[in-house]
């Protein structure tokens, strides 16, 4: 198991993520898919038994089996990414009782895996995880993607589009929401600062606004 999600996996701690996982192809046959998915899936809960403080092993699982899966799958993925938080959380609490312990995040690949998917609910769980500090601006980013609108490839033989090509060049072309998106995410995330600021001021909330002000038209 270690081999092939290692091998397919992201493997990319989260502040590091230039480096891109191997390609599947995208003819992999259906057959070879499903037995791949099987495997990925019964493998879940094996590895958030194991005492793997590092992460790899979890993060490299969900990173694959996002690729291969089927949006039903969403429920193992999520289950690897509490696996990852009760991890995160066990490691604090040894740092916090005097030992000496390293604290590896693979929040971006987790998040990433629930985008790579595509699974419908996946907004529901990158919503929940709003509530959680090690996962709020990763969660925060994800949701701004999914309110994003893909944008149109411009015909550059009409007049508006060509001024759009041109805004575009410059970096000023705004990125468009779907609003009933845009509106659902935003709600969430305001609510997550306003929780956030009656707990504890405004601790570590400057980076998580300025997402709430980008779902803001």
């Amino acid at each position: 198991m270690r081999g092939i999600t290692s091998l397919l996996g992201s493997g990319i701690p989260s502040g590091n993520e230039r480096k891109q996982p191997l390609d599947l192809p995208p003819e992999l046959p259906e057959e070879l898919r499903q037995g791949l998915r099987q495997y990925l899936k019964q493998a879940v809960p094996v590895a958030c038994e194991l005492e793997d403080s590092y992460g790899l092993l979890i993060a490299d699982l969900s990173s694959t089996l996002s690729r291969v899966g089927s949006p039903e799958d969403l429920i193992d993925l999520t289950r690897l990414l509490y696996a990852d938080i009760a991890r995160w959380n066990g490691i604090r609490a040894a740092q916090a009782s005097g030992k000496h312990m390293q604290l590896t995040g693979w929040q971006h690949v987790h998040v990433r895996a629930l985008l790579t998917l595509d699974a419908p609910d996946a907004d529901e769980v990158l919503i929940a995880l709003l509530n959680f500090d090690q996962y709020v601006l990763y969660a925060a980013r994800a949701l701004l993607e999914l309110a994003q609108i893909e944008p149109e490839i411009p015909n550059p033989f009409l007049r508006e589009s060509f001024r759009l090509v041109w805004v575009a060049r410059e970096g000023k072309h705004a990125a468009r929401f779907e609003e009933g998106k845009r509106q659902k995410y935003a709600a969430a995330i305001r609510s997550c600062l306003e929780q956030r600021l009656a707990q504890v001021g405004d601790f570590s909330i400057s980076r998580t606004r300025s997402i709430q002000y980008m779902l803001t038209p």
